[in-house]
């Protein structure tokens, strides 16, 4: 099954369109930011770098527009864990819980190491 079906199916579990429209634009960010990686290879430390990378734009565009508030920056994170659970739960992801849980690093070389990925793949 494609990865932009697996999206559609799992918004499609949440009554509020504003909910499913948000959380399928948080996973399709995440899932940009990976770059296309098959989701078996999906990591905690992928997770990981995306909220490295949503605390860099914070910190990036402090006191700007376009900047994250706390509250958009959870629920990306939390469309992005409960995505994650869905899919191990369907079969097509195994992301350990506790890597999923721990997925707390806010160092500089993860957020680096997902863009230079990004820009590899086409």
């Amino acid at each position: 099954m494609e990865t932009e079906e697996l999206v559609e199916q799992f918004v499609g579990q949440y009554g509020s369109a504003n909910t499913r429209d948000a959380y399928a634009r948080d996973v399709r960010q995440f899932l940009g930011l990976v770059g296309g990686k098959p989701l078996r290879e999906i990591t905690g430390h992928d997770v990981a770098a995306f909220r490295s990378y949503l605390d860099f734009v914070q910190w990036r565009r402090a006191g700007q527009s376009g900047r994250y508030s706390t509250s958009t920056r959870a629920r990306k994170l939390d469309a992005v864990r409960a995505f994650i659970r869905w899919a191990e739960a369907e079969g097509v992801c195994n992301v350990p819980d506790h890597e999923l849980t721990a997925a707390t690093a806010t160092d500089r070389s993860e957020y680096n190491r997902l863009r230079r990925h990004r820009r590899r793949t086409p």
